[in-house]
């Protein structure tokens, strides 16, 4: 049974302490940073220190964070990190129902995840069907710890959807570094890797240029599990959240939200988190029969997503981010608007010893010596 006791609340959120805490939750932050920062290619040299760095900030904090009772109130800033990211990555897959459902069909092709894992094989005609309950279960599980409702049914959804799909991005970076190491031993790869795990859409490659990497996906999923664990350690503390808790962490979570509708150009992602929020607040007090608060919220959470997936699928994405969105000149989309740069190599036979010469285009001197060569192909790179 929860403690009303105000002091006791207060004491529990804020710790021993709540400004050396608050200190000790920043510095596991820049902690996971580092450690992410470490592993990534663009660390080269300065890796070794970003992860030195990295894990000892994240275990004293955490140490700290522990002896001074924190871990609770780092649940808070869990809860607004992994809330946000998740409504916005939710609402990018409901807004382009196929584009996602094409790639759980790269997972479920024969030569693909079906490939050591025959039984994903099934799921190929129900992809559109998968594409739209994912994109709505992510907003409402980032509804969910955003308010606090039904905390421990999301608590463990949280671990059982992140761990699989730390262990899909994980499958799919060692896929693609098993490739690899076949081109450079001249090996066959007789299958297909997943090159891009889709958590965001078209909206990185639309927005930044680029999508991330398997590995950088794998180690995206990675950090977010790592949210979702601290949040799964502190659900039997967690409650629907009072008047005050909302005042503090609905717009926690907009500041994240926020930033990645800047990251994406996409604005929408805000407005209708506002929307559905402050909606199933208000549903949450209509008198519907004895059903509770959160299961109000999260079928008002639910509804707006699957009208929204639903929209999307029979039209047009709302914010078009594809290659091949209307107006856009698919030639230029082909090659990222970059013109290609080709060189003509020509091949002459010499006469006396019957050997193919390469030649640049710039040695028509010798070349054209016919005394010498004879020609014999011109090649294109």
């Amino acid at each position: 049974m929860a403690d009303l006791n105000p002091k006791n609340q207060k004491l529990d959120v804020q710790g021993r302490s709540l400004l050396l805490n608050s200190i000790c939750i920043l510095l596991n932050l820049i902690g996971v940073f580092f450690i992410v920062k470490g592993f990534h290619i663009s660390s080269a040299e300065s890796g070794s220190l970003y992860k030195i760095l990295g894990f000892s900030l994240l275990f004293v904090s955490l140490g700290l964070l522990v002896v001074l009772k924190g871990i609770f109130l780092f649940s808070y800033v869990a809860r607004a990190l992994v809330g946000g990211l998740f409504i916005v990555s939710g609402l990018i897959k409901a807004n382009d129902p196929w584009g996602f459902a094409f790639k759980l069909e790269e997972y479920f092709a024969p030569d693909g995840l079906a490939f050591d894992y025959p039984f994903f094989e099934q799921f190929t005609p129900y992809a559109l069907h998968l594409s739209i309950l994912i994109s709505v279960a992510e907003i409402i599980l980032g509804v969910a710890v955003i308010v606090g409702g039904k905390i421990k049914l999301a608590a463990w959804s949280l671990v059982i959807m992140m761990g699989f799909f730390t262990w899909l991005t994980w499958y799919t970076t060692s896929c693609n570094d098993k490739q690899i190491i076949a081109m450079e031993l001249g090996a066959e790869f007789n299958r297909q890797c997943v090159t891009d795990c889709g958590c965001f859409g078209d909206a990185m490659r639309g927005s930044v240029g680029r999508s991330l990497t398997p590995i950088e996906s794998f180690w995206k999923d990675l950090t977010l599990f790592y949210f979702v664990l601290i949040i799964f350690i502190n659900q039997w503390k967690i409650r629907l959240n009072q008047v005050k808790e909302n005042w503090l962490m609905v717009p926690a979570a907009l500041i994240v939200i926020i930033f990645f509708s800047w990251v994406f150009s996409w604005m929408f992602p805000i407005f209708f988190s506002i929307f559905t929020i402050l909606g199933a607040f208000i549903v949450a007090n209509l008198n519907i029969g004895s059903m509770g608060k959160p299961w109000k919220m999260a079928i008002f959470t639910g509804l707006v997503a699957f009208i929204f997936s639903l929209y999307t699928s029979m039209y047009l994405p709302i914010k078009d981010y594809r290659p091949y969105k209307i107006g856009n000149n698919i030639r230029e989309q082909m090659n990222m608007g970059v013109a290609g740069v080709s060189e003509f190599i020509f091949q002459y036979e010499e006469k006396a010893t019957g050997k193919i010469i390469d030649f640049k285009a710039d040695q028509w001197e010798i070349y054209t010596d016919t005394t010498k060569y004879k020609y014999h192909d011109r090649i294109e790179k």
